[in-house]
């Protein structure tokens, strides 16, 4: 039986090197592919949508800009007289004749109508703009705002208006009163005057005879 010569610890320690390299290799390409996180699935690409429609500074103050010039159209109509009123009602008849008128005719009928001062204009008014905010049209629902403000003025104008008609006819009364008792006075004072103005009865003499029977 041959036996091997034992090979020295220098010769060992390349080939044991190598050794280790090599199993750190292995092992280091063994645990980067159990650590490597699973392959995700792409993302499915985003559903195309169509486009909306920019917002524009005109489209955002549409209302507004209907407001602001009814607000002067209002403020014009307080400077017309009676008969410029009517004249533009007028005009405003024939412009849109019917029942048919739009939100914003409707508002300005209602302001013409208010401004006369008649008996009743401040009711017809009002009737005009609650044709405005019982509508669900695109125009009136802008101006809806608008019309139940001055409907609420109107409103409050007409018991205004209604106050100051019991109160001067309460004091129409209290003047008619005033002047029948002035006139009771004056006859008391005339019948007082009649009776001091009557000349008195002679007086009869002391003593004298009574006349024969």
């Amino acid at each position: 039986m041959t036996i091997m010569p034992a090979m020295p610890s220098w010769h060992l320690k390349p080939q044991l090197a190598a050794a280790t390299l090599l199993a750190c290799s292995v092992l280091g390409l063994s645990g980067c592919s159990l650590f490597a996180p699973a392959h995700k699935p792409p993302k499915p690409a985003a559903e195309e949508t169509a486009p909306s429609e920019p917002v524009t500074r005109e489209s955002c103050l549409c209302s507004d800009s209907d407001v602001d010039e009814l607000l002067s159209y209002h403020h014009a109509v307080r400077q017309m007289n009676a008969a410029e009123i009517n004249k533009t009602l007028a005009g405003l008849g024939r412009s849109n004749p019917g029942p048919n008128l739009s939100a914003r005719q409707l508002v300005q009928k209602a302001m013409l109508t208010a401004s006369l001062h008649g008996s009743g204009d401040l009711a017809r008014a009002q009737v005009l703009l609650d044709q405005v905010l019982a509508s669900n049209k695109p125009d009136a629902e802008r101006l809806k705002p608008l019309a139940s403000l001055l409907n609420a003025s109107y409103a409050e104008w007409r018991r205004v208006d209604e106050n100051a008609d019991k109160l001067t006819q309460q004091l129409r009364d209290e003047q008619r009163r005033s002047e029948q008792l002035s006139d009771k006075l004056e006859a008391l004072k005339n019948i007082e005057r009649s009776l001091q103005a009557r000349p008195a009865l002679p007086a009869t003499a002391p003593g004298a005879a009574d006349p024969p029977k």
